[in-house]
């Protein structure tokens, strides 16, 4: 895995050429306990290309792009995955799980928790 120049609208580098077993690492602070919407943003030349979403090394989630986007800089915003995060600093690893996708960004958006 190396990084690129991204073709994508917001510039800047990303990931590219992931392979079975490697792994990307992010640390993030998560403001209040409760369900949030993982999405992220990929290209991918053909339709099968996965991640496993664990935080603090326990598997939340799997994102699996089913439709190949016409080459790895052809992005797409994927399906969001739902996913349960606690309050605190968390460790955040994309886990590659099939080949052939390059990851731009993600963004985790708050879907609902405990009360306040």
């Amino acid at each position: 895995m190396g990084t690129q120049v991204t073709l994508d609208t917001d510039g800047g580098v990303n990931p590219n050429n992931t392979n079975l077993g490697e792994w990307l690492s992010y640390n993030i602070n998560v403001q209040r306990n409760g369900d949030y919407t993982f999405t992220p943003r990929v290209a991918v030349n053909a339709a099968g290309a996965a991640f496993d979403i664990y935080v603090d090394n326990n598997k939340v989630g799997t994102v699996i792009q089913n439709q190949a986007t016409g080459g790895l800089q052809n992005w797409v915003t994927g399906a969001p995955v739902q996913i349960n995060l606690p309050e605190g600093q968390h460790s955040l690893k994309l886990q590659i799980t099939a080949s052939g996708m390059n990851i731009n960004w993600f963004e985790l958006s708050f879907l609902q928790g405990e009360a306040e």
